[in-house]
């Protein structure tokens, strides 16, 4: 009787254990993909690093020392940059230095940063500060913006030969410098004879999206007829019929005609007043219609690029 309580005991002891054993194993699975799941969700709920959006800003050096065309027009920043009196002192940590390609040094001023580019020349005889207030708008929206002055004008460095004989010379530097820091596609501005040194570095600039000219003549420093027929890209033209400069209007249109962008592409806006280049921007009559023109004109070029 005992061998047979005893025999029966150590039966039942190994059918608990063999049914411990295999619930184990069934539960197995279930509990390794519990901890897969926890796993993942430990990895997603980790913190990243943020993704880097904008280009970072590539170091200055500061430029050999040169003699500036108009020194009391001229100050320097804190980094040793000499920079025209018209720039508030809070953009200074901005201000860089061109070299171009026949060694001459010319003040710029970097506006934000990534590789949608947009490069504005200022007037013969106006200054770096001629486009500036438009340009930090344009970087306010995500542009990334560059302003220079030219040889001969304010804190560039003087120039003994024709200062619209290089108009070319300097906005390639100023090109160049703002693809080098990032920019790809690229729209170029510029006002008078500025805006024609724009339309003919226009005609070489193969990731161009955009052309934008204001007052600017047919002929200054080059033939830019002969380079906007090459120019496909959209294009914007502001004039008035009035302006102090002379028969601007003329001049305007014949750059307008010759565009050869498709004509839903270029457009020509007359605007009323007697002002000249971005004196257009600072007219309260002509400001905040130009200005309008420009930006949705901006937007709609880089949104085709």
């Amino acid at each position: 009787m005992t061998t047979t309580r005893t025999a029966g005991s150590l039966l039942a002891l190994l059918c608990a254990l063999f049914v411990t054993a295999c619930t184990a194993s069934a539960n197995a699975p279930e509990q390794s993909a519990q901890a897969t799941l926890a796993q993942q969700t430990s990895r997603q709920q980790a913190p990243t690093k943020p993704l880097v959006t904008a280009t970072q800003r590539l170091p200055a050096t500061p430029p050999p020392p040169y003699e500036v065309t108009a020194p009391e027009r001229t100050r320097k920043t804190a980094q040793g940059f000499p920079v025209n009196t018209c720039v508030p002192e809070r953009l200074d940590p901005q201000v860089l230095s061109l070299t171009t390609s026949d060694g001459l040094h010319l003040p710029a001023i970097e506006l934000g940063s990534g590789d949608r580019g947009i490069l504005l020349d200022h007037e013969s005889g106006y200054y770096i500060c001629s486009w500036l207030d438009t340009a930090e708008k344009l970087a306010a929206k995500g542009y990334h913006v560059m302003v220079f002055e030219y040889r001969g004008h304010g804190a560039a460095q003087k120039n003994d030969g024709s200062v619209t004989g290089n108009f070319d010379t300097d906005t390639s530097a100023a090109l160049a410098e703002l693809h080098r820091r990032g920019a790809k596609s690229m729209l170029l501005g510029g006002a008078s004879c500025g805006g024609s040194s724009a339309a003919r570095l226009a005609a070489k600039e193969p990731q161009l999206v955009g052309l934008l000219i204001l007052s600017s003549p047919s002929n200054c420093g080059g033939d830019s007829v002969a380079a906007l027929r090459k120019v496909t890209r959209p294009a914007f033209f502001a004039v008035e019929p009035d302006d102090y400069s002379g028969n601007m209007i003329g001049e305007v249109k014949k750059l307008y005609q010759a565009s050869g962008a498709p004509p839903a592409d270029k457009h020509l806006e007359i605007l009323p007043g007697g002002t000249h280049g971005t004196d257009m921007l600072r007219d309260p009559k002509t400001k905040d219609r130009l200005e309008k023109l420009i930006f949705d004109f901006v937007d709609s070029c880089f949104r085709r690029a």
